[in-house]
């Protein structure tokens, strides 16, 4: 379970993302902000067009653009919205409703809805290593993390 008060950018979002449940607050926000500085977001570029849809993981992977707990709730990103007061309250109970059932039925329910995720755990090891070593070696990465250290905006040349 996730809960989520505040900001979950970059591999919070990813690890929102991954949650079985996720609750956020009204001011929660979210985004992946790594193509800003030329890296690549592996575990949202895998999952995310399965799990939020494929338009929705596109706009947000390449806008960058942070969305509200709201909008995370639509692309089921989230499972619920609550006060900002309440996000702790509400997750706590949540869970102490899931303990209740049998653990065997949980976690073979667990699997079962995971399947697709576990399948492609390989596909995804896969990925990661190919696309991550070859982000990182290039001249846009090097300037987007030198730009965002020395706080200026980057100038990207496309390789």
């Amino acid at each position: 379970m996730a809960a989520v008060n505040g900001l979950a950018y970059g591999g919070g979002c990813e690890l929102v993302l991954i949650s079985d449940i996720a609750i956020a607050s009204e001011e929660a926000k979210f985004a992946l902000p790594e193509a800003r500085i030329g890296a690549w977001v592996p575990i949202f570029s895998v999952f995310g067009p399965v799990l939020v849809g494929h338009k929705a993981a596109h706009e947000m992977l390449m806008s960058t653009e942070p969305i509200s707990s709201h909008r995370a709730m639509e692309l089921g990103l989230v499972n619920r919205v609550v006060p900002n007061d309440q996000v702790r309250e509400a997750t706590v109970e949540l869970a102490g409703k899931i303990m209740i059932s049998a653990p065997t039925s949980l976690r073979i329910t667990k699997e079962t809805v995971n399947q697709y995720l576990v399948r492609h755990l390989s596909e995804f090891y896969i990925a990661c290593k190919r696309f991550w070593h070859e982000t990182t070696k290039t001249e846009d990465y090097m300037e987007g993390a030198s730009a965002f250290l020395e706080k200026r905006p980057p100038q990207y040349k496309g390789r």
